[in-house]
Protein backbone atom coordinates (compact mmCIF):
# COMPACT_ATOMS: atom_id res chain seq x y z
CA UNK A 1 0.00 0.00 0.00
CA UNK A 2 2.91 2.51 0.82
CA UNK A 3 5.08 1.41 -1.82
CA UNK A 4 1.53 2.03 -3.82
CA UNK A 5 1.22 6.14 -2.40
CA UNK A 6 4.64 6.71 -3.69
CA UNK A 7 4.29 5.73 -7.34
CA UNK A 8 0.53 7.49 -7.10
CA UNK A 9 2.64 10.80 -5.72
CA UNK A 10 4.96 10.16 -8.29
CA UNK A 11 2.79 9.80 -11.31
CA UNK A 12 1.29 13.11 -10.08
CA UNK A 13 4.52 14.89 -9.95
CA UNK A 14 4.86 13.64 -13.37
CA UNK A 15 2.13 14.50 -14.89
CA UNK A 16 2.43 18.51 -13.54
CA UNK A 17 6.10 18.38 -14.95
CA UNK A 18 4.69 17.12 -18.40
CA UNK A 19 1.73 19.60 -18.36
CA UNK A 20 3.90 22.74 -17.39
CA UNK A 21 6.37 21.67 -20.22
CA UNK A 22 3.44 21.44 -22.41
CA UNK A 23 2.30 25.29 -21.38
CA UNK A 24 6.28 26.29 -21.03
CA UNK A 25 6.37 24.88 -25.19
CA UNK A 26 3.24 27.08 -25.54
CA UNK A 27 3.57 30.21 -23.82
CA UNK A 28 7.06 30.25 -22.48
CA UNK A 29 9.45 33.28 -23.20
CA UNK A 30 13.43 33.09 -23.94
CA UNK A 31 14.52 35.24 -20.91
CA UNK A 32 18.55 36.45 -20.99
CA UNK A 33 19.73 36.25 -17.59
CA UNK A 34 21.99 38.51 -15.43
CA UNK A 35 22.87 40.36 -19.11
CA UNK A 36 25.06 36.80 -20.08
CA UNK A 37 24.78 34.22 -22.45
CA UNK A 38 22.50 31.68 -20.62
CA UNK A 39 18.88 31.50 -21.44
CA UNK A 40 16.12 31.09 -18.73
CA UNK A 41 13.01 29.90 -20.21
CA UNK A 42 9.88 30.87 -18.25
CA UNK A 43 5.90 31.87 -18.20
CA UNK A 44 4.74 35.82 -17.16
CA UNK A 45 1.62 36.22 -15.35
CA UNK A 46 0.58 39.94 -14.51
CA UNK A 47 -0.02 40.81 -10.78
CA UNK A 48 -2.62 43.54 -10.07
CA UNK A 49 -0.67 46.46 -9.43
CA UNK A 50 -1.52 49.43 -11.33
CA UNK A 51 -2.58 51.38 -8.12
CA UNK A 52 1.17 51.35 -6.86
CA UNK A 53 2.02 52.96 -10.27
CA UNK A 54 4.67 49.80 -10.12
CA UNK A 55 5.07 46.56 -12.63
CA UNK A 56 5.65 43.33 -10.99
CA UNK A 57 4.70 40.25 -12.30
CA UNK A 58 4.72 36.15 -11.47
CA UNK A 59 7.66 34.24 -13.54
CA UNK A 60 7.32 30.79 -13.58
CA UNK A 61 10.12 28.59 -14.22
CA UNK A 62 11.66 25.26 -13.58
CA UNK A 63 15.33 26.87 -14.00
CA UNK A 64 16.58 27.94 -10.19
CA UNK A 65 16.96 31.35 -9.55
CA UNK A 66 18.36 33.71 -6.89
CA UNK A 67 16.99 36.88 -5.67
CA UNK A 68 18.22 39.66 -7.37
CA UNK A 69 18.96 37.84 -10.55
CA UNK A 70 17.99 40.14 -13.24
CA UNK A 71 15.62 38.71 -16.21
CA UNK A 72 15.74 40.31 -19.80
CA UNK A 73 12.88 40.23 -22.20
CA UNK A 74 11.50 42.30 -25.18
CA UNK A 75 14.09 44.82 -23.94
CA UNK A 76 12.80 45.02 -20.84
CA UNK A 77 14.45 44.18 -17.48
CA UNK A 78 13.29 42.71 -14.89
CA UNK A 79 15.02 41.59 -10.89
CA UNK A 80 13.50 38.91 -8.84
CA UNK A 81 12.42 40.29 -6.16
CA UNK A 82 11.56 37.59 -3.62
CA UNK A 83 12.77 34.06 -3.13
CA UNK A 84 11.02 31.12 -4.93
CA UNK A 85 7.88 29.06 -4.00
CA UNK A 86 8.64 26.11 -5.16
CA UNK A 87 5.38 24.16 -6.50
CA UNK A 88 6.24 20.01 -5.93
CA UNK A 89 9.37 20.56 -6.87
CA UNK A 90 8.28 20.84 -10.06
CA UNK A 91 8.58 24.16 -10.93
CA UNK A 92 9.26 27.70 -9.12
CA UNK A 93 6.88 30.88 -8.79
CA UNK A 94 9.14 34.26 -8.75
CA UNK A 95 7.88 37.90 -8.52
CA UNK A 96 9.99 40.05 -10.21
CA UNK A 97 9.41 43.87 -11.21
CA UNK A 98 10.23 46.08 -13.71
CA UNK A 99 13.43 47.85 -13.73
CA UNK A 100 12.52 50.84 -15.83
CA UNK A 101 15.81 53.34 -16.00
CA UNK A 102 19.68 52.80 -16.06
CA UNK A 103 22.20 54.20 -13.26
CA UNK A 104 25.33 55.43 -14.51
CA UNK A 105 28.02 55.20 -11.18
CA UNK A 106 31.29 55.09 -10.85
CA UNK A 107 33.17 52.04 -9.61
CA UNK A 108 36.52 53.02 -8.48
CA UNK A 109 37.66 54.56 -11.73
CA UNK A 110 34.82 52.91 -14.10
CA UNK A 111 31.72 54.33 -15.48
CA UNK A 112 28.97 51.43 -14.70
CA UNK A 113 25.55 51.09 -16.14
CA UNK A 114 22.51 49.27 -14.08
CA UNK A 115 18.82 48.93 -14.26
CA UNK A 116 17.21 50.10 -11.81
CA UNK A 117 13.76 50.77 -9.93
CA UNK A 118 12.42 53.81 -8.09
CA UNK A 119 10.22 53.85 -4.83
CA UNK A 120 9.20 57.21 -3.42
CA UNK A 121 7.35 55.19 -0.97
CA UNK A 122 8.03 52.67 1.62
CA UNK A 123 5.81 50.04 3.32
CA UNK A 124 5.14 50.50 6.34
CA UNK A 125 4.71 46.86 8.49
CA UNK A 126 2.80 48.15 11.48
CA UNK A 127 0.04 49.91 9.17
CA UNK A 128 0.60 47.75 6.85
CA UNK A 129 0.34 51.09 4.18
CA UNK A 130 2.95 52.51 2.06
CA UNK A 131 4.05 55.80 3.23
CA UNK A 132 5.65 58.77 1.27
CA UNK A 133 9.65 59.26 1.77
CA UNK A 134 9.97 62.61 3.37
CA UNK A 135 10.36 65.50 0.49
CA UNK A 136 13.54 65.17 -1.95
CA UNK A 137 14.34 61.35 -1.02
CA UNK A 138 13.94 58.41 -3.52
CA UNK A 139 14.69 54.42 -2.80
CA UNK A 140 17.07 53.48 -5.89
CA UNK A 141 16.94 49.36 -5.72
CA UNK A 142 19.71 47.70 -7.72
CA UNK A 143 21.09 44.00 -8.14
CA UNK A 144 23.71 43.43 -5.06
CA UNK A 145 27.31 42.48 -7.38
CA UNK A 146 31.04 42.66 -7.03
CA UNK A 147 30.06 46.48 -8.75
CA UNK A 148 27.48 47.86 -7.11
CA UNK A 149 28.67 46.40 -3.66
CA UNK A 150 31.36 49.35 -3.51
CA UNK A 151 28.60 52.41 -3.85
CA UNK A 152 29.29 53.92 -0.51
CA UNK A 153 27.56 56.56 1.79
CA UNK A 154 27.61 60.02 0.11
CA UNK A 155 28.37 58.71 -3.32
CA UNK A 156 26.61 60.90 -5.69
CA UNK A 157 23.71 60.19 -8.78
CA UNK A 158 22.23 62.15 -11.71
CA UNK A 159 18.49 61.22 -12.16
CA UNK A 160 15.50 62.89 -13.62
CA UNK A 161 17.26 66.22 -13.87
CA UNK A 162 18.22 65.76 -10.39
CA UNK A 163 21.56 64.95 -8.51
CA UNK A 164 21.12 62.79 -5.42
CA UNK A 165 23.53 62.08 -2.80
CA UNK A 166 23.64 58.12 -1.21
CA UNK A 167 22.35 58.86 2.46
CA UNK A 168 21.90 55.18 3.74
CA UNK A 169 22.37 52.23 2.32
CA UNK A 170 20.18 48.65 3.15
CA UNK A 171 22.00 45.60 2.39
CA UNK A 172 19.69 42.98 3.98
CA UNK A 173 18.01 41.99 1.43
CA UNK A 174 19.73 39.09 -0.49
CA UNK A 175 20.75 39.68 -3.76
CA UNK A 176 19.54 43.57 -3.88
CA UNK A 177 20.86 46.65 -3.00
CA UNK A 178 18.25 50.07 -1.61
CA UNK A 179 19.89 53.12 -1.53
CA UNK A 180 18.41 55.74 0.24
CA UNK A 181 18.81 58.92 -1.44
CA UNK A 182 18.39 62.63 -1.25
CA UNK A 183 18.26 65.66 -3.59
CA UNK A 184 22.04 67.28 -3.68
CA UNK A 185 22.88 70.12 -5.92
CA UNK A 186 24.78 69.89 -9.07
CA UNK A 187 28.63 70.92 -9.02
CA UNK A 188 30.64 72.71 -11.65
CA UNK A 189 31.90 69.14 -13.97
CA UNK A 190 28.21 67.57 -13.42
CA UNK A 191 27.20 65.68 -16.97
CA UNK A 192 23.28 66.89 -16.53
CA UNK A 193 22.12 65.38 -20.07
CA UNK A 194 24.69 62.04 -19.77
CA UNK A 195 23.60 61.62 -16.39
CA UNK A 196 27.00 61.23 -15.32
CA UNK A 197 28.39 62.90 -12.19
CA UNK A 198 31.63 64.20 -11.93
CA UNK A 199 34.39 62.13 -10.88
CA UNK A 200 38.29 62.71 -10.10
CA UNK A 201 40.61 59.55 -11.21
CA UNK A 202 42.73 59.01 -8.15
CA UNK A 203 46.14 58.99 -9.32
CA UNK A 204 48.19 56.40 -7.75
CA UNK A 205 52.32 55.92 -7.80
CA UNK A 206 53.27 52.37 -8.65
CA UNK A 207 56.80 51.23 -8.28
CA UNK A 208 58.34 47.75 -9.62
CA UNK A 209 61.52 46.08 -7.78
CA UNK A 210 63.33 43.54 -9.58
CA UNK A 211 66.34 41.24 -7.27
CA UNK A 212 68.85 40.86 -8.41
CA UNK A 213 68.56 44.43 -10.49
CA UNK A 214 71.62 43.60 -12.47
CA UNK A 215 73.52 40.21 -13.53
CA UNK A 216 77.50 41.52 -14.37
CA UNK A 217 78.80 37.96 -15.24
CA UNK A 218 76.13 35.03 -16.04
CA UNK A 219 78.22 32.44 -17.93
CA UNK A 220 76.52 30.33 -21.18
CA UNK A 221 74.01 27.89 -19.90
CA UNK A 222 73.62 29.04 -17.05
CA UNK A 223 70.23 30.05 -15.25
CA UNK A 224 69.24 32.91 -12.77
CA UNK A 225 65.69 33.35 -11.36
CA UNK A 226 64.70 36.79 -11.28
CA UNK A 227 62.06 38.05 -8.07
CA UNK A 228 59.49 40.91 -8.64
CA UNK A 229 57.39 43.21 -6.44
CA UNK A 230 55.30 45.89 -6.78
CA UNK A 231 54.15 48.64 -4.35
CA UNK A 232 50.99 50.99 -4.61
CA UNK A 233 51.61 53.96 -3.05
CA UNK A 234 54.05 52.29 -0.82
CA UNK A 235 51.54 49.01 0.14
CA UNK A 236 52.70 46.06 -1.54
CA UNK A 237 50.19 44.51 -4.00
CA UNK A 238 50.37 40.65 -3.15
CA UNK A 239 49.60 38.59 -5.71
CA UNK A 240 50.94 40.97 -8.62
CA UNK A 241 51.18 39.15 -12.09
CA UNK A 242 54.47 40.17 -14.11
CA UNK A 243 55.37 40.10 -17.76
CA UNK A 244 58.62 39.64 -18.29
CA UNK A 245 60.79 40.24 -21.88
CA UNK A 246 63.88 40.16 -23.56
CA UNK A 247 65.82 42.84 -25.24
CA UNK A 248 67.82 39.67 -27.12
CA UNK A 249 66.69 36.22 -27.42
CA UNK A 250 69.26 34.97 -28.59
CA UNK A 251 71.47 36.12 -25.63
CA UNK A 252 69.33 35.39 -23.11
CA UNK A 253 65.49 34.41 -22.46
CA UNK A 254 62.85 34.46 -19.62
CA UNK A 255 60.19 32.45 -18.69
CA UNK A 256 56.87 33.82 -17.70
CA UNK A 257 58.05 32.74 -14.21
CA UNK A 258 61.43 34.72 -14.43
CA UNK A 259 64.24 32.43 -14.87
CA UNK A 260 66.66 33.81 -16.84
CA UNK A 261 68.88 31.44 -19.63
CA UNK A 262 71.97 32.92 -20.91
CA UNK A 263 72.38 31.57 -24.25
CA UNK A 264 75.57 33.24 -25.70
CA UNK A 265 77.93 35.82 -24.86
CA UNK A 266 76.87 39.66 -24.98
CA UNK A 267 74.43 42.51 -23.45
CA UNK A 268 70.96 42.08 -22.74
CA UNK A 269 68.30 43.89 -20.90
CA UNK A 270 65.21 41.85 -19.40
CA UNK A 271 61.84 44.45 -18.53
CA UNK A 272 59.20 42.98 -16.18
CA UNK A 273 56.02 44.76 -16.60
CA UNK A 274 53.18 45.30 -14.03
CA UNK A 275 50.40 46.97 -16.06
CA UNK A 276 52.36 49.86 -17.61
CA UNK A 277 54.61 50.27 -15.19
CA UNK A 278 58.01 48.66 -15.92
CA UNK A 279 61.81 48.06 -14.34
CA UNK A 280 64.95 46.50 -16.12
CA UNK A 281 67.83 43.92 -15.50
CA UNK A 282 70.53 44.81 -17.44
CA UNK A 283 72.65 41.21 -18.30
CA UNK A 284 75.96 40.35 -19.37
CA UNK A 285 76.43 36.88 -20.36
CA UNK A 286 79.76 35.47 -20.40
CA UNK A 287 81.06 32.25 -22.25
CA UNK A 288 81.45 29.07 -20.24
CA UNK A 289 84.00 29.11 -17.87
CA UNK A 290 87.28 28.12 -19.07
CA UNK A 291 88.29 24.18 -18.45
CA UNK A 292 91.28 24.00 -21.29
CA UNK A 293 94.68 24.01 -20.91
CA UNK A 294 97.49 25.14 -23.23
CA UNK A 295 101.30 25.26 -23.60
CA UNK A 296 103.55 26.88 -25.91
CA UNK A 297 105.98 24.79 -27.64
CA UNK A 298 109.39 26.75 -29.16
CA UNK A 299 112.38 27.86 -27.86
CA UNK A 300 113.05 30.97 -25.65
CA UNK A 301 116.18 31.84 -28.19
CA UNK A 302 115.24 34.11 -31.42
CA UNK A 303 118.30 35.15 -33.36
CA UNK A 304 118.11 38.32 -35.32
CA UNK A 305 117.56 37.86 -38.42
CA UNK A 306 116.69 34.05 -38.10
CA UNK A 307 113.11 32.31 -38.29
CA UNK A 308 111.06 29.99 -35.21
CA UNK A 309 108.20 28.40 -35.08
CA UNK A 310 106.00 28.38 -32.04
CA UNK A 311 102.99 26.06 -31.52
CA UNK A 312 100.43 25.38 -29.38
CA UNK A 313 99.69 22.13 -27.79
CA UNK A 314 96.73 21.06 -25.52
CA UNK A 315 98.36 20.33 -21.83
CA UNK A 316 98.52 16.41 -22.72
CA UNK A 317 100.46 17.02 -26.01
CA UNK A 318 97.81 16.59 -28.55
CA UNK A 319 96.65 18.98 -31.32
CA UNK A 320 93.70 21.48 -30.15
CA UNK A 321 90.91 22.38 -32.08
CA UNK A 322 90.59 25.91 -31.25
CA UNK A 323 92.26 28.61 -33.51
CA UNK A 324 94.60 31.36 -31.63
CA UNK A 325 95.40 34.82 -32.17
CA UNK A 326 98.99 35.31 -31.58
CA UNK A 327 100.21 38.74 -30.24
CA UNK A 328 104.27 39.77 -29.77
CA UNK A 329 104.73 42.56 -27.21
CA UNK A 330 107.32 44.17 -28.75
CA UNK A 331 107.12 44.16 -32.68
CA UNK A 332 110.34 45.86 -32.84
CA UNK A 333 112.29 43.31 -31.49
CA UNK A 334 110.59 40.78 -33.69
CA UNK A 335 107.40 40.34 -36.07
CA UNK A 336 105.20 37.56 -37.03
CA UNK A 337 106.07 36.16 -40.67
CA UNK A 338 103.09 33.67 -40.36
CA UNK A 339 100.37 31.31 -38.72
CA UNK A 340 98.40 28.51 -38.98
CA UNK A 341 95.63 27.63 -36.24
CA UNK A 342 98.03 26.56 -33.61
CA UNK A 343 101.56 27.98 -34.66
CA UNK A 344 103.18 31.32 -35.17
CA UNK A 345 106.42 32.39 -37.39
CA UNK A 346 108.77 35.35 -35.90
CA UNK A 347 111.44 36.57 -37.05
CA UNK A 348 114.03 38.27 -34.93
CA UNK A 349 114.76 42.14 -36.03
CA UNK A 350 116.86 43.40 -32.61
CA UNK A 351 118.50 42.60 -29.66
CA UNK A 352 116.02 42.31 -26.96
CA UNK A 353 113.10 40.42 -25.08
CA UNK A 354 109.95 39.96 -26.01
CA UNK A 355 106.33 37.85 -24.43
CA UNK A 356 104.95 35.72 -27.40
CA UNK A 357 100.73 34.90 -26.27
CA UNK A 358 98.68 32.81 -27.78
CA UNK A 359 94.83 33.30 -26.90
CA UNK A 360 91.93 30.77 -28.10
CA UNK A 361 88.16 31.94 -29.33
CA UNK A 362 86.92 31.90 -24.99
CA UNK A 363 90.43 33.80 -23.94
CA UNK A 364 92.51 31.01 -22.71
CA UNK A 365 95.82 32.15 -23.15
CA UNK A 366 99.10 30.42 -22.87
CA UNK A 367 102.59 32.35 -23.28
CA UNK A 368 106.49 32.35 -23.75
CA UNK A 369 109.13 34.63 -22.82
CA UNK A 370 111.68 34.68 -25.98
CA UNK A 371 114.97 36.46 -25.75
CA UNK A 372 116.04 38.17 -28.92
CA UNK A 373 119.77 37.84 -29.70
CA UNK A 374 122.57 38.91 -31.74
CA UNK A 375 123.91 36.03 -34.22
CA UNK A 376 127.78 35.58 -34.21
Amino acid sequence: MFLYCLQRVGDSMNTQLNQFNALLKRSGKSCILNNSTTKVSGIFKEIDDKAKEIDTKYFYTTMPLKQGDMISYNNITYIVITLNQSINNVYSIYVIRECPFYLNYWCGDTLKVTPIFVDTKVFDTASTTYMQLADGQVYITVQSNNYTNLINLNDRMIKFGYAWKVIAIDRTITGILKLNCKVDGFINGDDEKGEIPIHTVATHTYVVTVTPSSIPNLSVGSTQQLTASVTEDGTAINNATFTYTSSDTTIATISTSGLVTAVKAGSVTITVAYNNHTATVSITVISSTPTASYTLNGSTVLKVGNTGTWTVLNSDGTTPTESFNFTVSDTNKATKQGTTSNSVTLKGVTYGQIKLTATDSNGISCWKVISVQNGW
